[in-house]
């Protein structure tokens, strides 16, 4: 007999030793398994009252869509840090914290619902932006919704003339400029 038949003959014995060996799996195994999952039995069972739940007092709110990379001060331009603090509870909009960091100058600023704040601090020379994220990271921790974004001198331009900014697709809120030049997010409502 050639090794071709001989090989076809084992490869159709194994065949059907597979389909046998699935068919019966299904018929004794399956049935098993389904069996041994069932919901479980209660002899007397009650609907309890849950205990209220008291709204917090601080806001989940992120003035950013989504994460930003570590960020170099553009020319002519700045990066603003922004983050979440703790907002009474009836607010419209949520409080803020921002810095305003240039090649020259560092600026705080506050947000209250539409109302912004700001003080120049003393500019850190060495490394601004390291220094940004820990004057940030000292003044509303890490879990604040936090984070940074740059703006570029054309958008600066914009905002000095009062147009919309098209650098805010990526915040819940509006970008503004101060008659110093500070820039900072004026924040959506809740």
């Amino acid at each position: 007999m050639p090794i071709f038949i001989r090989g076809f003959i084992f490869g159709l014995g194994f065949c059907v030793a597979v389909i046998i060996v699935g068919a019966a799996s299904s018929i004794f195994v399956l049935p098993r398994l389904i069996e041994t999952s069932h919901e479980p039995t209660f002899t007397n069972p009650e609907t309890p009252k849950l205990v209220v739940r008291v709204p917090e007092t601080e806001s989940k709110y992120s003035v950013f869509k989504s994460n930003r990379m570590e960020m170099t001060v553009p020319p002519e331009g700045g990066i603003l840090a922004m983050g979440v603090l703790s907002t009474p509870a009836g607010s419209k909009r949520p409080r803020t914290y921002q810095l305003w960091l240039t090649t020259s100058e560092l600026w705080q600023i506050r947000t209250d619902e539409k109302v912004p704040t700001v003080e120049k601090l003393t500019y850190p020379g060495s490394d601004p932006v390291s220094a940004l994220y820990r004057i940030q990271t000292e003044n509303v921790g890490d879990l604040s919704g936090s984070g940074t974004t740059t703006i570029d001198s054309a958008e600066i331009q914009k905002l000095k003339q009062g147009f919309e900014s098209g650098g805010e697709s990526h915040l819940h809120g509006k970008l503004r400029i101060t008659d110093k030049g500070v820039v900072c997010l004026e924040p959506d409502e809740f």
